[in-house]
């Protein structure tokens, strides 16, 4: 198995790992019971950590290094895939995995006080929930650094606050 390939397999897990997650989340939004919730933020959480180590590993930082010293045996679409793949470790090595953790469990979490307030039409059950939402974003984009201002880090970044919000 060439560099590429074996990158695209670990490509490949952590994709695994991801949807497994975003199966956890439709759960957690259609049917998870309420007394399940701090469980399914523990899960969610457990395994964006799993993710985070493998895409932060140096075995995958290594494969990464070794395909673009080999990139004029890449196809177009091997470098597009390369490129995306660099980017995407490059953001994630600058957050810590017990913060990838931390941010996943409140994200978690908030959805059911967000739902709660909003059938109820009663913010202040969101409110500290969104708070600490807020503060953690803050830290994020101190993770990322960022110039003039930290939303122009965070607009950047895949968030998951916001599918909170909907």
């Amino acid at each position: 198995m060439n560099h590429f390939q074996s990158l695209a397999r670990a490509f490949q897990q952590i994709h695994y790992l991801s949807k497994t997650i975003a199966l956890l989340d439709w759960d957690h939004e259609t049917y998870l019971p309420a007394k399940g919730v701090a469980y399914r933020a523990e899960q969610q959480a457990y395994l964006s950590g799993l993710a985070h180590q493998r895409l932060t590993s140096s075995e995958v930082g290594d494969l990464i290094h070794a395909c673009e010293s080999e990139l004029d045996e890449l196809s177009a679409e091997e470098q597009a895939n390369l490129r995306c793949w660099r980017r995407d470790r490059d953001r994630a090595v600058k957050l810590p995995t017990a913060f990838v953790e931390t941010f996943e469990k409140r994200c978690s979490l908030a959805k059911s006080s967000w739902a709660a307030a909003r059938k109820r039409n009663q913010f202040n059950l969101f409110e500290q929930d969104l708070s600490e939402l807020i503060r953690l974003c803050r830290e994020k984009a101190n993770h990322y650094g960022y110039q003039e201002h930290p939303f122009n880090r965070i607009a950047t970044c895949k968030m998951n606050t916001v599918k909170i919000l909907r």
